[in-house]
């Protein structure tokens, strides 16, 4: 009878228990070993942990099979790839209208290192928390809110998670915040634009890291860095505000999303 009523009440807030988890998991690994090396499992393996001890391996199955659906029109795995070099392109093209000096050397040797670095930037972090952020958790947000509304929450969410990272950095730490809430809202939105499909959103999040960490952080230092940055976060707010009106207003076409397969939040609404 115990076992039964503690297994119910994590049915209903397994959401929350998750994001415990992850946050508990995460800062954790980097106080233990005082860097951020482990930092990105801790969702993962919050949501492994929270789906087994609702279901054992039957639920992690179901799990990691939706989690990782890849069928979406591929043009969302385009824009996927090409957005954030997009954005990041306007940054640079933005940071040299401002003054900041643009190394033509630098830049086509960093050109070729993103595209190189993109397997390492795939398993690094964006495999790991998109599974459990938009593979595990949005899916479970209440469809009572509205998607804006659950983009919002994740997002402050996200951003908390970040924190430790953010302030690793203390000269950029308000602009790294800044990009975080707004990165969580552009992802979201090819997340539901493309039909519900995380692995939309763990492309999306590996090209945007190959691009900053092999390649902006690279030909940037200094004044011009801590501009680039103040940039980038205005950037990407932007989008991020174009991003909320698609939201709000976007049903998903017959070329994103089966028609026989439904919304995640429809089918985990119909399990319970």
């Amino acid at each position: 009878m115990i076992a039964k009523a503690a297994t119910s009440t994590l049915e209903r807030h397994q959401v929350a228990v998750f994001f415990v988890l992850a946050y508990v998991l995460s800062w954790g690994s980097v106080s233990l070993t005082g860097g951020p090396g482990l930092f990105a499992f801790g969702p993962f393996l919050a949501a492994l942990a929270t789906v087994a001890a609702l279901g054992g391996w039957s639920e992690l199955r179901q799990f990691i099979l939706q989690a990782c659906r890849w069928h979406s029109a591929v043009r969302w795995y385009v824009i996927a790839v090409f957005l954030p070099v997009a954005l990041a392109a306007a940054t640079v093209l933005l940071n040299a209208a401002a003054g900041a000096t643009m190394p033509i050397s630098t830049l086509a040797a960093s050109s070729l290192t993103v595209i190189q670095a993109f397997p390492v930037a795939l398993v690094d972090a964006p495999l790991w928390e998109e599974l459990a952020w938009r593979g595990y958790a949005l899916p479970r947000f209440s469809a009572i809110r509205s998607r804006v509304a659950n983009t919002l929450l994740l997002a402050v969410l996200l951003a908390g998670w970040h924190l430790p990272l953010a302030l690793s950095s203390a000269d950029h730490a308000m602009q790294y915040v800044i990009c975080t809430l707004a990165s969580a809202i552009v992802t979201n939105c090819l997340y539901y634009m493309s039909g519900e499909r995380a692995l939309i959103a763990v492309v999306f999040h590996a090209t945007q890291n190959s691009v900053t960490g092999f390649f902006l952080f690279e030909i940037y230092a200094g004044v011009d860095l801590h501009q680039w940055w103040w940039i980038y976060a205005g950037v990407y707010s932007a989008a991020a505000l174009f991003a909320l009106a698609l939201i709000r207003t976007h049903r998903a076409a017959a070329g994103d999303l089966p028609a026989a397969a439904g919304t995640s939040d429809q089918r985990i609404q119909t399990r319970r």
